[in-house]
């Protein structure tokens, strides 16, 4: 059973004050993973964090916190009815909130990336060309700052994919199985 926390209150720590106070929030959201914390969920940009969480209707969304201005709010994902996804990972492209879905084609599986061109705006999400299909990849991970991609494969290696050239490339790094993470990314190049 997975285990879920409801958002019932919201609560800021002060380093500076060294004390707790309560900021205004948003009502009956579920979420499965501290923000930010567990970059396997969650990713931040710009002091914006980004997690997903679960409605009362159990509807799926993501919720952002702005550190700076201490706003808490949801952010509808793109309309996914009749879409069949495998599983998803949320990540930032070029400074925007993203999607990752993986999608099961036969024994191999294809990525799209839907990515919030306006923030907040459920109907600025835009779909970007589908990745692959490919075989061996475990779970997509993020993007570097020149938007490549990262997925972990199935034998816990580090795999880039750059979608202007479409070449794939083992990074010769690896992990156990869910393990690998990416964070601030900037790839040098030769």
């Amino acid at each position: 059973m997975m285990e879920t926390n409801l958002i019932d209150r919201v609560e800021l720590y002060s380093l500076k004050n060294d004390s707790w106070r309560e900021i205004p929030h948003v009502d009956n959201v579920l979420t499965r993973h501290i923000p930010c914390l567990d970059d396997n969920y969650g990713v931040s940009y710009n002091g914006i964090c980004h997690w997903q969480a679960v409605d009362s209707d159990g509807k799926r969304l993501i919720m952002s916190f702005d550190v700076g201005d201490e706003v808490l709010e949801k952010l509808p994902l793109p309309d996914l009815d009749g879409y069949d996804y495998y599983k998803s990972q949320h990540a930032i492209l070029n400074g925007l909130p993203a999607v990752i879905f993986v999608k099961l084609e036969r024994s191999e599986k294809c990525l799209d990336v839907w990515v919030m061109s306006e923030h907040g705006a459920k109907k600025s999400w835009v779909k970007l060309p589908s990745i692959g299909p490919f075989s061996g990849i475990q779970r997509p991970l993020g993007f570097s700052k020149n938007g490549e991609l990262f997925w972990e494969d199935i034998k816990g290696q580090l795999v880039l994919y750059d979608a202007s050239t479409q070449l794939v490339k083992n990074l010769q790094l690896s992990g156990c199985s869910n393990t690998l993470q990416v964070s601030k990314t900037e790839m040098l190049h030769d």
